[in-house]
């Protein structure tokens, strides 16, 4: 993992540290340690039962695609997110910089939205919702700088 700063922050993002600090988390829970939230063991083989029965009946393939908020930009079988990206002219660090100012301003949006909140997309005359709505409503305000004080930099979220 290497050493120094780098290497600490590196060695906490490794399965195995995640494995880790998960298992401290389930033994508090065990001993309703937890502020909280509640373990209950005996519900365990359950409520695995019914992610694998879901997972079979949605993924018959066992093929999952990540749950991310990337996955959301893409609609109709066209990434919304790609299409910007194509457009940049940036170097790699604003390209990151972008990249991480739309995530993260999309995802505080997706919170607590709720089943009924609507999007229509003009792009393709449709209507999304849940969190494909708001990823693609998110990225449609953010291209148009409706979160950046700086009409020089639309593409970013400032705390004006």
């Amino acid at each position: 993992m290497g050493t120094g700063v780098s290497g600490t922050i590196a060695s906490l993002l490794s399965a195995n540290a995640v494995r880790e600090r998960a298992a401290i988390i389930y033994a508090r829970g065990l001993a309703g340690k937890l502020a909280h939230f509640a373990v209950h063991a005996e519900r365990l083989p359950a409520a695995a039962r019914y992610v694998a029965e879901t997972i079979r009946q949605n993924y018959p393939d066992l093929n999952v695609p990540p749950h991310a908020r990337w996955r959301h930009f893409v609609v109709n079988g066209v990434d919304r997110w790609e299409e910007l990206a194509n457009r940049l002219n940036t170097d790699r660090a604003e390209h990151a910089r972008i990249r991480f100012d739309l995530a993260v301003t999309s995802v505080l949006l997706d919170a607590g939205a709720g089943p009924d909140w609507r999007w229509h997309d003009p792009v393709t005359n449709t209507t999304l919702s849940r969190s494909e709505g708001l990823a693609i409503a998110s990225l449609a305000a953010f291209e148009r700088g409706l979160f950046s004080s700086d009409p020089h930099h639309p593409l970013q979220a400032d705390a004006a």
